[in-house]
């Protein structure tokens, strides 16, 4: 048999690690001491975030995903990152994924945001379902869009749009979150933005948010955005080192088409046997388990049907 004509993709680059220092840091004792840790945690974050490899979509899609688990967890659902998973992707073309399957699509659309049309997001956030109407919702983004300060910094700015929209619309939780990281990205100028502030809420945090004092809003938010920023880098590099692996030995595939299914395995969370044409199921599955056995990629439900296979 002829083998296929395999054009692999480039390797991803090598991203800084998150320094030693950083990960000691525990709670912070002071606003300022935590605005430190902050800025030095989005820095190191900085290089991934603006890299334009496609193993960026998947990272962010992996991000969105755990962002949705601890919302769904706040606002008193009980699905998990597998149940999402499974909401999202095995359900038929176009049907409804259900409510927690909307919050995770409304935050995995947050990682695909365009900044050079940023807060064009009303139809996205709506889908969350939140009790406000699309007119509050499009008032919401209006409020994010002022910046009273323009001299805050970047945690400081994003912050301050959560506090102000969970101030005035109680029921905002949801898009609160999801504004604030596309502000995040925005001022830090970085190329989509990056799914992290909804993954480390708390519901003390969001209670601060509403009607604490600036002082301990400013700290929880500088360490929330810390731990998922030290969590966005540990997940790249870890995306990374295995994407390398799967690039070293996608040469040695002989399907056909199988070049096709690794570039989707490089940028998408999950796939499923029946969703990777022109690849027929079977011829798919074997291919999976093939690269499962090689160590490139791995199952990711532990059941023996309608599994699910990525990074």
């Amino acid at each position: 048999m002829a083998r296929a004509k395999f054009d692999p993709p480039d390797q991803p680059d090598r991203h800084p690690a998150a320094p030693d220092w950083i990960r000691r840091a525990g709670p912070s004792r002071s606003a300022e001491e935590a605005a430190f840790y902050a800025g030095a945690s989005l820095a190191v974050l900085a290089s991934p975030a603006r890299d334009v490899h496609p193993i960026g979509e998947l990272w962010r899609e992996r991000l969105a995903i755990e962002c949705a688990a601890n919302v769904v967890g706040l606002i008193g659902r009980r699905e998990t990152v597998a149940d999402l998973r499974d909401a999202w992707l095995l359900r038929s073309p176009g049907a409804d994924p259900g409510p927690a399957g909307r919050v995770f699509g409304v935050w995995r659309g947050l990682g695909q945001a365009k900044l050079s049309a940023p807060f064009t997001c009303v139809e996205e956030l709506a889908e969350l379902e939140t009790g406000l109407s699309r007119r509050e919702l499009q008032e919401m983004i209006d409020l994010a869009m002022k910046r009273p300060d323009q001299n805050a910094s970047p945690v400081a700015a994003a912050t301050e749009v959560a506090v102000r929209t969970l101030q005035r619309f109680p029921l905002g939780l949801l898009p609160a979150a999801w504004l604030a990281d596309l502000v995040l990205a925005e001022e830090l100028r970085w190329k989509a933005p990056i799914p992290l502030l909804a993954s480390r809420m708390t519901r003390r945090m969001v209670k601060e948010m509403s009607a604490g004092s600036p002082e301990s809003v400013r700290l929880l938010a500088n360490d929330a955005y810390r731990e998922a920023a030290v969590r966005a880098v540990d997940l790249n590099g870890e995306l990374c080192r295995k994407a390398r692996s799967l690039i070293e030995i996608s040469p040695n595939l002989r399907s056909k088409g199988a070049d096709r299914v690794v570039r989707r395995l490089l940028s998408e969370d999950a796939l499923s046997a029946r969703s990777t044409a022109p690849l027929n199921e079977r011829s798919a599955r074997r291919l999976f388990e093939r690269l499962s056995d090689l160590g490139a990629i791995r199952e990711l439900t532990g059941r023996p049907t309608f599994r699910l296979y990525g990074l």
